[in-house]
């Protein structure tokens, strides 16, 4: 099924989404020359820069910084939103070789004062909160905005982290590459220690609501089970 949207000739750009597993697709096909990583890049960048890399006057990249070209094949790993932002809000980093820590995914938790998991849900459900990185209040896809436009542009790959193993094989398969033994990195702590309340749920699934009927997410993991291990994104939500 993949080897109808990637043969062995395709150069494949991997539009790392934060806390979805994208670390562990990087390291598998590092070393191969087909595969770009494209980090966590933009398509589009017109948008006002918040937290850790504002202090020392870096900025995020869009696609073309990265070595994307229109002929690519566009991938990116995508998570059950509601544990997604459970990872994102546990992530803890470092800069400056470990000396300045974070807290949240490019030190969200910092920048905005959160204080609870609770505090970090409501301001995420709210559309007029200022996000620190304002795409990706609007989607897990926020990465991907504006692609839809331009018809030159092929339609995304997007592997469920559930199956990202599965996908993995089967690209492998296609590319001729020898898989080493499979490690997940950079691998979220447990989540099961935050949760959310029905109001919280609620809001979340009305914000996520196209975003959920595309991938099939909900609370509890499916409603409507995979048939593959990705899905085609003909419009991002």
């Amino acid at each position: 099924m993949l080897n109808e949207f990637i043969s062995a000739d395709t150069n494949v750009f991997h539009v790392h989404i934060p806390k979805t597993g994208g670390t562990s697709l990087n390291a598998t096909f590092h070393h191969c020359e087909w595969f770009i990583n494209g980090e966590h890049s933009f398509y589009e960048v017109n948008f006002p820069f918040y937290g850790k890399r504002t202090s020392d006057g870096r900025k995020w990249s869009d696609f073309n910084e990265n070595g994307f070209t229109n002929d690519m094949q566009i991938i990116a790993v995508i998570r059950n939103p509601f544990d997604w932002l459970k990872s994102y809000y546990l992530h803890e980093g470092s800069s400056f070789k470990g000396l300045i820590k974070h807290s949240g995914w490019h030190g969200c938790n910092d920048f905005h004062k959160f204080g609870s998991f609770s505090g970090f849900v409501d301001s995420y459900i709210d559309s007029d909160f200022t996000w620190h990185v304002p795409p990706l209040h609007k989607s897990q896809l926020g990465q991907l905005r504006g692609i839809s436009e331009n018809p030159s542009v092929g339609s995304p790959i997007l592997i469920f982290n559930e199956y990202l193993d599965d996908f993995i094989e089967e690209l492998s398969l296609i590319k001729g590459v020898n898989l080493q033994k499979k490690v997940r990195r950079n691998v979220s702590p447990k989540t099961e220690i935050l949760s959310y309340t029905a109001h919280q749920i609620t809001g979340l699934k009305n914000k996520m609501a196209a975003f959920l009927a595309l991938t099939g997410y909900d609370e509890f993991g499916f409603y409507r089970a995979p048939t593959k291990s990705f899905i085609i994104n003909n419009n991002e939500k």
